[in-house]
């Protein structure tokens, strides 16, 4: 709609900024939709991480380690009177019980977990299920 020389109507104008608008209103859709999963997959990682440690405590100490999980998604690492670690929740991470009965789990001086079942982790909106098998102490997390 070039109407003459001197420039672009008022039309070409705003039809460009509109459009413009459009994609960036995509775009950013689509980038906060990816931001949500890159955070509930870091905050998985981060309680994974913690009960690698807490099992490796265990089997170097040769002691019995506890992980209590919260509603309010805190956690705390403890052995005997001894608090480990004190996870504070994160916005948007929480706990609910599964089979894991008491929604704590025990790893023994060898490494292996006391009783096996689930928890429920929700982080960011994204659910998340902690499973703990018996036997040699493995456990893994699933969508």
């Amino acid at each position: 709609m070039l109407r003459n020389s001197r420039g672009y109507a008022l039309l070409d104008v705003m039809l460009a900024l509109v459009v413009i608008g459009v994609f960036a209103a995509a775009g950013n859709m689509l980038l906060h939709k990816n931001m949500q999963i890159v955070e509930a997959e870091q905050q998985k990682e981060s309680v994974m991480q913690d009960l690698y440690g807490a099992q490796l405590t265990a089997l170097s100490e040769k002691k019995l380690v506890r992980v209590r999980f919260y509603r309010s998604g805190r956690y705390t690492v403890t052995s005997g009177t001894e608090t480990l670690l004190d996870k504070q929740a994160d916005p948007g991470r929480s706990f609910a019980p599964g089979s894991l009965f008491g929604m704590e789990v025990y790893f023994t001086p060898s490494g292996t977990v006391r009783q096996f079942g689930t928890v429920h982790l929700t982080a960011s909106d994204v659910r998340y299920r902690l499973v703990f098998l018996i036997g040699r102490g493995r456990f893994y997390a699933e969508k």
